[in-house]
């Protein structure tokens, strides 16, 4: 120190004196060497001038001092940015200093030093953004998305959609495009010229004579017709058409539609015959066009008559079904099949060598079926054929076999459990003949006793296919019907049903086995919860234990984790302490990184206390720019020693004032 005074004095006495600044005007003649404060003489070298370096990178050396640029601060040994990549320097008033976040939705914090998004807001993409609002879920495009598909994000909250055809406004509201308009919350047509929208949402012109097509008021089509999809009017009936407004009868083919609006047909020599469909030609096949009318044409062997009707020319003839036919002789009818019927029942037309006529003038009694007529000069009966027997008037094949006539003239089977098949007794369905007769056939498994089967083995129930089984949830011991409970139960008789043989699980009557209810599963002999692949089983507290030291099962996931805001170290469940703190598990608490700051655990950064600032890798008092703290003196030393530091300032003091770079009495 001594030494350093008594230099500081010959260099202001020097005549070649000059504030240190590495040049050679400020060189000790005597020694060759400059005093350099904080920093270190470099002698020069060949052309190049001695000057004062700096301990530590990016230090600018500046009145015996070295310093780091002002937005820029020590640490581990060399000059440092004091605000992050992601924010720029700004510097204040009385040496503060600040730093500005290039995010605008993100805050610069003087504790931690770091930016973060503001409140409000959350990191997405590297971005803060607006954390999105209630209803809503982040997208993996980073957009919010309402969770009810029918509303749409506006201004922080979920609004209905806007409808098709329109786009939201900066009002919120939805408008829809120029040739459409809003009606019951639809973007429709505008109304057409003319018109004016009704209470139901429809258009309606205003005059009521006119009807909207093709988005225009036109005439309303005339009565009895429909507008189709061209726009035009049709009649409604198919064979009329529309002429000036009124619909008449379609022109007719081989006609065309006059001045006067009549029908004319093209050929001179053809008239148009009004029937049901005005025709000039009769178009049906075999019809004629007789006095204005199409009648059909008269069959072969007849003539026309004066009345337009048709006669066939030979007498005792007539026309039935086209064509001329014998009439019916006397005591018969005409039936719709064009035949002869005699009237009286009973009775049928013999036919004869000249068409139908009655056989000896009269109609005789029809034969029953199975006879023939047997023919004479005297006799005109009917007999049985051969196998056959009349009964009750008519002949009816003989009975056959074991089978007798009844009283009823039927043929039936005198022996019990038969039936008439064809014209012989057999066993009904569901017996076999026996020695003793038919008897129940109960196939190999059972026995006929008084018409019913039964088991050979006790206990079994006789089914339609003749076998026997066992009675539901029941089976075959070898010598009784007993409960079916399958491999993994027995019947209880208190339960009066199955029981598991491993207590606690349940019972599956359909697939006869036994599980644990709820998705348990079972494991040192009780049905538990299911503890997934990483826990196991701890009969002893009936939880679910994770092999990790102080990791929690959780059910829902079947796996393990640490709680309440701790993470894993790789040995045991600790305090997340953030970027910027290690966890000290002998103290239990996070421990900042850098030496005397404190951690924040509800932010999880680190900071100096109130009133310190980070430099010269530690904590120290915030001395401003133009001076810093003197461990050793326990204040805060201007850099240039005849200033007095006060309140983060250096000055020369009261009553005194700067001149050069010294401090003098002031005179006022």
């Amino acid at each position: 120190m001594l030494f350093k005074a008594l230099t500081l004095a010959f260099i202001a006495i020097s005549s070649a004196s000059a504030a240190p600044d590495g040049t050679t005007n400020s060189l000790n003649r005597r020694t060759g060497t400059q005093y350099c404060g904080e920093a270190t003489w470099v002698p020069p070298r060949g052309s190049t001038p001695g000057y004062c370096k700096c301990p530590y990178e990016g230090q600018i050396y500046k009145q015996y001092s070295c310093d780091c640029p002002d937005a820029q601060t020590l640490k581990n040994r060399k000059c440092v940015n004091k605000c992050p990549d992601d924010s720029e320097y700004k510097p204040g008033s009385s040496g503060s200093w600040s730093c500005v976040c290039d995010d605008d939705g993100a805050a610069w914090s003087s504790s931690s030093g770091q930016c973060s998004c503001k409140s409000g807001k959350e990191s997405v993409q590297g971005k803060c953004v607006d954390k999105c609002p209630g209803g809503t879920t982040r997208q993996g495009d980073g957009a919010c998305k309402c969770n009810d598909p029918k509303k749409e994000v506006f201004k922080g909250s979920c609004v209905d959609k806007c409808p098709q055809y329109s786009t939201r406004q900066n009002n919120g509201n939805c408008k829809c495009q120029d040739d459409k308009e809003l009606v019951k919350g639809v973007c429709v047509d505008k109304c057409p010229q003319y018109s004016t929208r009704q209470s139901d949402g429809s258009c309606k012109c205003n005059d009521p004579n006119k009807e909207i097509s093709k988005g225009a008021c036109v005439n309303k089509c005339p009565k009895d017709t429909t507008r189709q999809a061209d726009g035009s009017c049709k009649c409604d009936d198919g064979n009329k058409e529309l002429v000036k407004g009124v619909c008449v009868p379609t022109c007719p083919t081989g006609s065309t539609r006059q001045s006067d609006n009549s029908c004319k047909c093209t050929d001179d020599k053809q008239e148009i015959v009004k029937g049901a469909y005005d025709t000039c030609k009769c178009d049906a096949e075999g019809f004629e066009i007789v006095n204005g009318e199409c009648k059909e044409k008269c069959p072969k062997d007849s003539e026309r008559q004066e009345d337009k009707s048709c006669k066939c020319t030979t007498d005792g003839y007539e026309i039935v079904g086209g064509e001329c036919k014998p009439e019916c002789p006397e005591g018969s009818t005409r039936q719709q099949d064009d035949t002869c019927k005699c009237d009286t029942d009973g009775y049928e037309l013999i036919k004869g060598e000249s068409g139908y006529e009655i056989i000896k003038g009269e109609c005789k009694p029809e034969c029953p079926k199975d006879s023939s007529r047997q023919e004479d000069d005297t006799k005109n009966i009917c007999t049985c054929k051969p196998g056959n027997e009349p009964v009750k008037d008519k002949c009816t094949p003989k009975c056959e076999g074991d089978s007798t006539r009844d009283n009823d003239g039927n043929c039936v089977c005198s022996k019990p459990n038969t039936v008439l098949s064809g014209k012989k007794c057999v066993c009904k369905d569901g017996y076999k003949p026996t020695k003793k007769g038919c008897k129940k056939d109960c196939g190999s498994y059972a026995y006929d006793k008084d018409d019913v089967c039964v088991c050979k083995k006790a206990g079994q129930t006789f089914n339609e296919d003749k076998t026997c089984t066992c009675p539901t949830d029941t089976r075959w011991n070898g010598k009784m019907c007993a409960s079916n409970c399958g491999s993994e139960a027995c019947w209880s008789n208190s339960a009066k049903g199955c029981v598991c043989n491993k207590s606690g699980m349940d019972f599956d009557s359909g697939a006869k086995t036994c599980s644990c209810p709820d998705k348990k599963v079972w494991s040192d002999g009780q049905c538990h919860i299911d503890c997934g692949k990483l826990a196991t089983w701890h009969k002893k507290s009936q939880t679910c234990v994770c092999p990790k030291k102080g990791q929690t099962f959780n059910p829902t996931t079947l796996g393990c984790g640490c709680t309440s805001g701790k993470i894993w170290s790789g040995k045991e469940c600790i305090t997340d302490c953030g970027d910027y703190a290690s966890y000290n598990s002998r103290s239990g608490t996070c421990v900042c990184d850098k030496k005397g700051q404190t951690f924040d655990a509800d932010e999880k950064t680190c900071g100096c206390p109130d009133g310190k600032v980070w430099s010269k890798n530690q904590c120290t008092v915030d001395c401003g720019d133009a001076a810093s703290w003197d461990g050793h003196a326990g204040k805060c030393v201007c850099y240039n020693k005849n200033l007095v530091w006060a309140d983060k300032k250096c000055t020369c003091g009261t009553g005194r004032k700067m001149v050069g770079k010294g401090c003098v009495r002031s005179r006022f």
